[in-house]
Protein backbone atom coordinates (compact mmCIF):
# COMPACT_ATOMS: atom_id res chain seq x y z
CA UNK A 1 0.00 0.00 0.00
CA UNK A 2 2.77 2.41 0.95
CA UNK A 3 4.64 1.62 -2.26
CA UNK A 4 1.48 2.33 -4.29
CA UNK A 5 1.05 5.74 -2.61
CA UNK A 6 4.69 6.47 -3.12
CA UNK A 7 4.45 5.57 -6.80
CA UNK A 8 1.37 7.79 -7.25
CA UNK A 9 3.15 10.67 -5.57
CA UNK A 10 6.17 10.22 -7.82
CA UNK A 11 3.91 10.05 -10.88
CA UNK A 12 2.19 13.29 -9.82
CA UNK A 13 5.54 14.98 -9.31
CA UNK A 14 6.58 13.72 -12.74
CA UNK A 15 3.45 15.14 -14.37
CA UNK A 16 3.94 18.48 -12.63
CA UNK A 17 7.57 18.63 -13.78
CA UNK A 18 6.52 17.89 -17.37
CA UNK A 19 3.76 20.50 -17.20
CA UNK A 20 6.15 23.06 -15.77
CA UNK A 21 8.76 22.32 -18.44
CA UNK A 22 6.10 22.55 -21.14
CA UNK A 23 4.97 25.94 -19.86
CA UNK A 24 8.58 27.09 -19.52
CA UNK A 25 9.45 26.03 -23.07
CA UNK A 26 6.29 27.67 -24.44
CA UNK A 27 7.13 30.86 -22.55
CA UNK A 28 10.67 30.86 -23.94
CA UNK A 29 9.37 30.35 -27.48
CA UNK A 30 6.83 33.17 -27.14
CA UNK A 31 9.43 35.46 -25.55
CA UNK A 32 11.85 34.71 -28.40
CA UNK A 33 9.14 35.38 -30.98
CA UNK A 34 8.29 38.67 -29.26
CA UNK A 35 11.95 39.69 -29.23
CA UNK A 36 12.35 38.93 -32.94
CA UNK A 37 9.16 40.84 -33.80
CA UNK A 38 10.35 43.86 -31.80
CA UNK A 39 13.70 43.78 -33.58
CA UNK A 40 11.93 43.66 -36.95
CA UNK A 41 8.95 45.94 -36.31
CA UNK A 42 10.12 48.06 -33.38
CA UNK A 43 7.96 49.01 -30.40
CA UNK A 44 4.21 48.61 -30.70
CA UNK A 45 2.01 51.50 -31.77
CA UNK A 46 -1.32 52.37 -30.19
CA UNK A 47 -3.76 49.94 -31.90
CA UNK A 48 -6.72 52.30 -31.95
CA UNK A 49 -8.11 54.68 -34.54
CA UNK A 50 -9.00 58.02 -33.00
CA UNK A 51 -10.89 60.98 -34.40
CA UNK A 52 -9.06 64.30 -34.38
CA UNK A 53 -9.29 67.66 -36.07
CA UNK A 54 -5.97 67.02 -37.83
CA UNK A 55 -6.49 65.25 -41.13
CA UNK A 56 -4.69 64.80 -44.41
CA UNK A 57 -5.94 66.75 -47.38
CA UNK A 58 -5.80 66.09 -51.09
CA UNK A 59 -3.65 68.56 -53.03
CA UNK A 60 -4.06 69.15 -56.78
CA UNK A 61 -6.05 65.98 -57.21
CA UNK A 62 -3.22 63.84 -55.83
CA UNK A 63 -3.38 61.36 -52.97
CA UNK A 64 -4.03 62.74 -49.51
CA UNK A 65 -0.83 63.79 -47.81
CA UNK A 66 0.50 65.72 -44.82
CA UNK A 67 3.18 67.49 -46.89
CA UNK A 68 3.32 68.61 -50.50
CA UNK A 69 5.61 70.67 -52.71
CA UNK A 70 4.50 74.02 -54.14
CA UNK A 71 6.81 76.39 -56.02
CA UNK A 72 9.94 74.87 -54.55
CA UNK A 73 8.62 74.89 -50.97
CA UNK A 74 7.33 72.00 -48.86
CA UNK A 75 4.04 72.99 -47.25
CA UNK A 76 1.78 71.08 -44.90
CA UNK A 77 -1.92 70.37 -45.27
CA UNK A 78 -2.90 70.36 -41.59
CA UNK A 79 -1.98 73.74 -40.07
CA UNK A 80 -4.98 76.03 -39.64
CA UNK A 81 -2.72 79.04 -40.11
CA UNK A 82 0.10 77.75 -42.33
CA UNK A 83 3.56 78.93 -41.27
CA UNK A 84 5.54 75.69 -41.41
CA UNK A 85 6.98 75.70 -44.90
CA UNK A 86 10.53 74.85 -45.88
CA UNK A 87 12.74 73.77 -48.77
CA UNK A 88 13.12 70.06 -49.56
CA UNK A 89 16.83 70.28 -48.73
CA UNK A 90 18.96 72.84 -46.97
CA UNK A 91 22.61 73.87 -46.91
CA UNK A 92 22.29 75.25 -43.38
CA UNK A 93 21.33 73.47 -40.13
CA UNK A 94 17.63 73.51 -39.30
CA UNK A 95 15.23 72.09 -36.75
CA UNK A 96 11.47 71.47 -36.71
CA UNK A 97 9.12 71.78 -33.72
CA UNK A 98 6.01 69.61 -33.42
CA UNK A 99 3.11 69.81 -30.99
CA UNK A 100 -0.32 71.26 -30.36
CA UNK A 101 -1.56 74.77 -29.69
CA UNK A 102 1.10 75.29 -27.02
CA UNK A 103 3.53 75.29 -29.96
CA UNK A 104 1.41 77.08 -32.56
CA UNK A 105 -1.69 79.24 -32.34
CA UNK A 106 -2.72 78.85 -28.71
CA UNK A 107 -1.60 82.19 -27.27
CA UNK A 108 -3.81 85.21 -27.84
CA UNK A 109 -2.50 88.34 -29.54
CA UNK A 110 0.85 86.98 -30.73
CA UNK A 111 1.81 85.54 -34.09
CA UNK A 112 4.29 82.82 -34.98
CA UNK A 113 7.24 85.22 -34.84
CA UNK A 114 6.70 85.57 -31.08
CA UNK A 115 6.21 81.85 -30.41
CA UNK A 116 9.10 79.90 -28.95
CA UNK A 117 10.11 78.18 -32.22
CA UNK A 118 10.97 81.49 -33.89
CA UNK A 119 12.43 82.98 -30.71
CA UNK A 120 14.70 79.95 -30.16
CA UNK A 121 15.81 80.16 -33.79
CA UNK A 122 16.75 83.82 -33.30
CA UNK A 123 18.69 83.09 -30.11
CA UNK A 124 20.53 80.04 -31.45
CA UNK A 125 21.09 81.28 -34.99
CA UNK A 126 19.66 78.00 -36.30
CA UNK A 127 16.79 77.97 -38.78
CA UNK A 128 13.57 76.72 -37.18
CA UNK A 129 10.29 75.52 -38.68
CA UNK A 130 7.10 75.62 -36.60
CA UNK A 131 4.95 72.59 -37.46
CA UNK A 132 2.59 72.72 -34.49
CA UNK A 133 -1.18 73.02 -34.73
CA UNK A 134 -4.07 73.17 -32.26
CA UNK A 135 -5.42 69.77 -31.10
CA UNK A 136 -2.46 67.74 -32.39
CA UNK A 137 -1.77 64.85 -30.00
CA UNK A 138 0.71 61.96 -30.07
CA UNK A 139 -1.57 59.88 -32.34
CA UNK A 140 -1.49 62.67 -34.96
CA UNK A 141 2.16 63.42 -34.38
CA UNK A 142 3.33 59.88 -35.05
CA UNK A 143 1.44 59.76 -38.36
CA UNK A 144 2.80 63.17 -39.39
CA UNK A 145 6.39 62.23 -38.56
CA UNK A 146 6.20 59.01 -40.54
CA UNK A 147 5.78 61.15 -43.65
CA UNK A 148 7.95 64.07 -42.53
CA UNK A 149 11.05 61.92 -41.95
CA UNK A 150 11.80 61.93 -45.69
CA UNK A 151 12.97 65.55 -45.38
CA UNK A 152 16.48 66.14 -44.01
CA UNK A 153 16.48 68.03 -40.70
CA UNK A 154 19.15 68.26 -38.03
CA UNK A 155 16.78 67.85 -35.07
CA UNK A 156 13.15 67.29 -34.20
CA UNK A 157 11.74 69.06 -31.16
CA UNK A 158 8.69 67.36 -29.66
CA UNK A 159 6.35 69.17 -27.26
CA UNK A 160 3.30 66.99 -26.80
CA UNK A 161 1.17 65.57 -24.00
CA UNK A 162 -1.58 67.98 -23.01
CA UNK A 163 -3.80 67.05 -25.95
CA UNK A 164 -3.63 63.30 -25.37
CA UNK A 165 -5.63 63.89 -22.19
CA UNK A 166 -7.62 66.92 -23.35
CA UNK A 167 -8.75 65.07 -26.48
CA UNK A 168 -9.74 62.12 -24.32
CA UNK A 169 -12.35 64.48 -22.89
CA UNK A 170 -13.29 66.50 -25.99
CA UNK A 171 -13.69 63.40 -28.14
CA UNK A 172 -14.89 61.19 -25.26
CA UNK A 173 -12.31 58.51 -26.01
CA UNK A 174 -12.12 55.09 -24.35
CA UNK A 175 -15.66 55.05 -23.02
CA UNK A 176 -17.13 51.82 -21.71
CA UNK A 177 -13.97 50.62 -19.98
CA UNK A 178 -14.94 51.53 -16.43
CA UNK A 179 -14.82 47.89 -15.38
CA UNK A 180 -11.06 48.35 -15.28
CA UNK A 181 -10.01 44.67 -15.35
CA UNK A 182 -10.65 44.14 -19.07
CA UNK A 183 -9.05 47.45 -19.94
CA UNK A 184 -5.89 46.62 -18.01
CA UNK A 185 -5.77 43.12 -19.49
CA UNK A 186 -5.96 44.44 -23.03
CA UNK A 187 -3.49 47.16 -22.12
CA UNK A 188 -0.90 44.54 -21.21
CA UNK A 189 -1.48 42.62 -24.42
CA UNK A 190 -1.28 45.77 -26.56
CA UNK A 191 2.35 46.23 -25.54
CA UNK A 192 3.26 42.92 -27.22
CA UNK A 193 4.21 42.75 -30.89
CA UNK A 194 2.78 39.20 -30.96
CA UNK A 195 -0.65 40.54 -30.05
CA UNK A 196 -0.39 43.40 -32.55
CA UNK A 197 0.72 41.13 -35.42
CA UNK A 198 -2.07 38.63 -34.66
CA UNK A 199 -4.58 41.48 -34.78
CA UNK A 200 -3.33 42.35 -38.26
CA UNK A 201 -3.50 38.75 -39.48
CA UNK A 202 -6.95 38.06 -38.05
CA UNK A 203 -8.25 41.46 -39.07
CA UNK A 204 -9.69 42.76 -35.82
CA UNK A 205 -11.25 46.17 -36.38
CA UNK A 206 -9.55 49.10 -34.67
CA UNK A 207 -11.66 50.35 -31.81
CA UNK A 208 -12.89 53.90 -32.21
CA UNK A 209 -14.60 55.23 -29.13
CA UNK A 210 -14.45 58.95 -29.83
CA UNK A 211 -17.03 61.43 -30.97
CA UNK A 212 -16.22 62.95 -34.39
CA UNK A 213 -18.11 66.18 -33.73
CA UNK A 214 -17.41 67.77 -30.34
CA UNK A 215 -19.51 70.88 -29.66
CA UNK A 216 -17.24 73.84 -28.70
CA UNK A 217 -20.19 75.73 -27.19
CA UNK A 218 -20.66 72.89 -24.70
CA UNK A 219 -17.00 72.00 -24.33
CA UNK A 220 -17.10 71.46 -20.57
CA UNK A 221 -20.56 69.93 -20.25
CA UNK A 222 -19.73 66.40 -21.42
CA UNK A 223 -19.32 63.28 -19.27
CA UNK A 224 -16.37 63.47 -16.92
CA UNK A 225 -13.25 61.43 -17.60
CA UNK A 226 -12.48 58.76 -15.00
CA UNK A 227 -9.14 57.28 -14.02
CA UNK A 228 -9.51 54.24 -16.28
CA UNK A 229 -9.82 56.50 -19.33
CA UNK A 230 -6.81 58.54 -18.22
CA UNK A 231 -4.81 55.35 -17.70
CA UNK A 232 -5.63 54.20 -21.21
CA UNK A 233 -4.73 57.61 -22.68
CA UNK A 234 -1.43 57.46 -20.79
CA UNK A 235 -0.70 53.95 -22.06
CA UNK A 236 -1.24 54.95 -25.69
CA UNK A 237 0.76 58.15 -25.19
CA UNK A 238 3.72 56.08 -23.96
CA UNK A 239 3.41 53.69 -26.91
CA UNK A 240 3.34 56.56 -29.41
CA UNK A 241 6.34 58.27 -27.80
CA UNK A 242 8.35 55.04 -27.89
CA UNK A 243 7.48 54.62 -31.56
CA UNK A 244 8.49 58.22 -32.34
CA UNK A 245 11.89 57.53 -30.75
CA UNK A 246 12.22 54.37 -32.84
CA UNK A 247 11.36 56.21 -36.08
CA UNK A 248 13.74 59.09 -35.31
CA UNK A 249 16.54 56.64 -34.57
CA UNK A 250 15.90 54.79 -37.85
CA UNK A 251 16.08 58.11 -39.69
CA UNK A 252 19.19 59.12 -37.71
CA UNK A 253 17.50 62.31 -36.47
CA UNK A 254 18.41 63.72 -33.03
CA UNK A 255 15.24 64.03 -30.96
CA UNK A 256 14.65 66.73 -28.35
CA UNK A 257 11.69 66.18 -26.03
CA UNK A 258 10.45 69.10 -23.98
CA UNK A 259 8.52 68.03 -20.88
CA UNK A 260 5.24 69.99 -21.20
CA UNK A 261 4.64 72.62 -18.54
CA UNK A 262 1.27 73.30 -16.92
CA UNK A 263 -0.11 76.01 -14.71
CA UNK A 264 -0.95 74.57 -11.30
CA UNK A 265 -2.50 77.66 -9.73
CA UNK A 266 -5.66 77.57 -11.83
CA UNK A 267 -8.93 75.94 -10.76
CA UNK A 268 -9.61 72.40 -12.01
CA UNK A 269 -12.34 72.47 -14.64
CA UNK A 270 -14.21 69.24 -13.93
CA UNK A 271 -16.33 68.14 -11.02
CA UNK A 272 -15.87 65.17 -8.72
CA UNK A 273 -16.40 61.48 -9.48
CA UNK A 274 -17.56 59.03 -6.84
CA UNK A 275 -14.78 56.88 -5.34
CA UNK A 276 -12.04 59.06 -6.87
CA UNK A 277 -10.12 61.95 -5.26
CA UNK A 278 -11.88 65.28 -5.80
CA UNK A 279 -9.67 67.77 -7.66
CA UNK A 280 -11.64 70.78 -6.39
CA UNK A 281 -11.15 69.73 -2.75
CA UNK A 282 -7.45 69.10 -3.31
CA UNK A 283 -7.08 72.51 -4.94
CA UNK A 284 -8.82 74.32 -2.07
CA UNK A 285 -6.72 72.48 0.52
CA UNK A 286 -3.57 73.46 -1.37
CA UNK A 287 -4.52 77.13 -1.36
CA UNK A 288 -4.93 77.08 2.41
CA UNK A 289 -1.43 75.59 2.83
CA UNK A 290 0.49 77.82 0.40
CA UNK A 291 1.77 80.07 3.16
CA UNK A 292 2.23 77.58 6.00
CA UNK A 293 3.43 74.52 4.05
CA UNK A 294 4.26 75.37 0.42
CA UNK A 295 5.86 71.95 -0.24
CA UNK A 296 2.67 70.14 0.74
CA UNK A 297 0.64 72.71 -1.19
CA UNK A 298 2.56 72.00 -4.42
CA UNK A 299 2.02 68.25 -3.96
CA UNK A 300 -1.71 68.83 -3.57
CA UNK A 301 -1.82 71.15 -6.60
CA UNK A 302 -0.19 68.44 -8.71
CA UNK A 303 -2.73 65.93 -7.47
CA UNK A 304 -5.56 68.37 -8.21
CA UNK A 305 -4.34 68.72 -11.81
CA UNK A 306 -3.96 64.94 -12.19
CA UNK A 307 -7.45 64.21 -10.83
CA UNK A 308 -9.23 66.92 -12.85
CA UNK A 309 -12.13 65.13 -14.58
CA UNK A 310 -11.74 67.51 -17.53
CA UNK A 311 -8.03 66.79 -18.02
CA UNK A 312 -6.78 69.75 -20.02
CA UNK A 313 -3.30 69.33 -18.53
CA UNK A 314 -0.76 66.57 -19.00
CA UNK A 315 -0.63 64.13 -16.08
CA UNK A 316 2.37 63.93 -13.75
CA UNK A 317 2.95 60.30 -14.84
CA UNK A 318 3.20 61.40 -18.47
CA UNK A 319 5.70 64.14 -17.56
CA UNK A 320 7.76 61.57 -15.65
CA UNK A 321 7.63 59.21 -18.62
CA UNK A 322 9.18 61.86 -20.88
CA UNK A 323 11.84 62.53 -18.25
CA UNK A 324 12.70 58.82 -18.26
CA UNK A 325 13.60 59.00 -21.96
CA UNK A 326 16.77 61.01 -21.23
CA UNK A 327 18.77 57.76 -21.15
CA UNK A 328 17.70 56.78 -24.68
CA UNK A 329 20.29 56.93 -27.44
CA UNK A 330 19.84 60.00 -29.65
CA UNK A 331 17.33 61.61 -27.28
CA UNK A 332 17.67 64.84 -25.32
CA UNK A 333 15.11 65.82 -22.68
CA UNK A 334 14.48 69.38 -21.53
CA UNK A 335 12.71 69.37 -18.16
CA UNK A 336 10.83 72.62 -18.70
CA UNK A 337 8.79 72.45 -15.44
CA UNK A 338 12.05 72.28 -13.48
CA UNK A 339 13.78 75.00 -15.52
CA UNK A 340 10.98 77.56 -15.75
CA UNK A 341 11.13 80.54 -13.40
CA UNK A 342 9.37 79.72 -10.15
CA UNK A 343 6.28 81.34 -8.70
CA UNK A 344 6.87 83.52 -5.65
CA UNK A 345 4.35 81.45 -3.68
CA UNK A 346 5.86 77.99 -4.08
CA UNK A 347 8.11 75.76 -6.19
CA UNK A 348 6.12 75.59 -9.43
CA UNK A 349 6.35 77.50 -12.74
CA UNK A 350 5.38 81.14 -12.34
CA UNK A 351 1.76 81.97 -13.11
CA UNK A 352 2.65 84.92 -15.35
CA UNK A 353 4.27 82.48 -17.79
CA UNK A 354 0.83 81.06 -18.64
CA UNK A 355 -2.25 82.36 -20.40
CA UNK A 356 -4.41 79.56 -19.00
CA UNK A 357 -4.00 75.94 -17.84
CA UNK A 358 -1.53 74.97 -20.58
CA UNK A 359 -0.94 77.79 -23.08
CA UNK A 360 2.12 79.94 -22.56
CA UNK A 361 1.91 83.71 -22.30
CA UNK A 362 4.26 85.88 -24.36
CA UNK A 363 6.71 85.73 -21.43
CA UNK A 364 6.25 81.97 -21.32
CA UNK A 365 7.26 81.64 -24.97
CA UNK A 366 10.34 83.76 -24.25
CA UNK A 367 11.21 81.52 -21.29
CA UNK A 368 10.75 78.36 -23.37
CA UNK A 369 12.95 79.74 -26.15
CA UNK A 370 15.67 80.64 -23.65
CA UNK A 371 15.91 77.06 -22.35
CA UNK A 372 15.51 75.43 -25.78
CA UNK A 373 18.13 77.47 -27.70
CA UNK A 374 21.27 76.22 -25.91
CA UNK A 375 20.17 72.60 -26.24
CA UNK A 376 19.59 73.11 -29.96
CA UNK A 377 23.11 74.48 -30.34
CA UNK A 378 24.54 71.56 -28.37
CA UNK A 379 22.65 68.96 -30.41
CA UNK A 380 23.19 70.43 -33.85
CA UNK A 381 26.81 71.52 -33.30
CA UNK A 382 27.78 68.40 -31.36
Amino acid sequence: MENRKKNKKQQLIGYLKKAFMGIFVAFCMLASAELVLRLVHGPTIAPISVHSSTTKRSQNGQDETWFYENMGQIRNSYQHQPVGYFRPTSNVPRFAVFGGSSVRGGTNNIDHRDEFTALAANISGIHGVNLGNPAVDSHDLLRILLEFKQYPFDAWVIYTGHNDFGNTYFYQRYQGWTGGVLAHLQGGLERLQLYWQLRRIIGFPSGNTSSPNPDPSKQFSGPKIDQNQKDRALRYYEMNINRIIYEARKANIPLIFVVPVRSLFINPVGGCIENEPCSASLYLEAQELLTSDPTKAVSLLRQAADHDTVPLRILSDAQDFIRSKSDEEGVWVIDAPALFAKDERADFPASQLFQDHVHLSAKGHQQMAAILAPVLKEVINR
